[in-house]
């Protein structure tokens, strides 16, 4: 199994996450960013969309960070990491949904739109926007983690980690 993709990406250390959490044995290759190598002719034909991560098991190629979650869980990990059940399975999933669409990119926004940016070029209502965002989604997760020991119920799922994921981000950069 090899994982392409940046260690500082922030989509692929949800990869990096769940791969230790499962402890499936993988390769990881830098590639992106300053490392370049996303038009190379055979990463395009990995992902023809030139993003990473992309995960290659066996002869397989996965890519979209989410997708590879999904993927990694259900052939590596057990129920608890995807349940049989739809309904069980949509606990977690609805968290990792609502965390790519609403989370992640109001985090994203208020990151790139202040840290960013020159002050003298910041949008600050923009800005301010996305941090309310911000805001409303750390109260969202506060209130449900008062209700359950994780997200998507008693056990640690991937909901934990793709939200767990944006919280650590804003963490180390802010």
């Amino acid at each position: 199994m090899k994982l392409f993709g940046r260690t500082t990406s922030f989509n692929v250390q949800k990869v990096l996450w769940l791969l230790e959490e499962l402890n499936v044995k993988y390769e990881h290759i830098e590639l992106g960013g300053r490392f370049g190598g996303l038009d190379e002719s055979e990463f395009v034909k990995l992902n023809p969309l030139q993003k990473v991560p992309v995960l290659i098991d066996g002869s397989k190629s996965i890519w979209e960070s989410h997708t590879i979650l999904r993927y990694l869980a259900a052939s590596y990990g057990n129920e608890s990491w995807y349940p049989a059940c739809p309904y069980e399975r949509s606990l977690s999933e609805r968290w990792s949904d609502w965390s790519q669409t609403i989370f992640q990119p109001a985090f994203m926004g208020t990151f790139w739109g202040y840290y960013r940016k020159p002050e003298d070029k910041r949008d600050m209502e923009a800005v301010n926007k996305d941090l309310d965002t911000c805001i409303n989604c750390l109260q969202a997760i506060e209130k449900q983690l008062s209700q359950s020991e994780y997200l998507a119920g008693d056990n640690f799922s991937l909901a934990d980690i793709v939200v767990g994921a944006v919280i650590y981000l804003s963490l180390i950069h802010i």
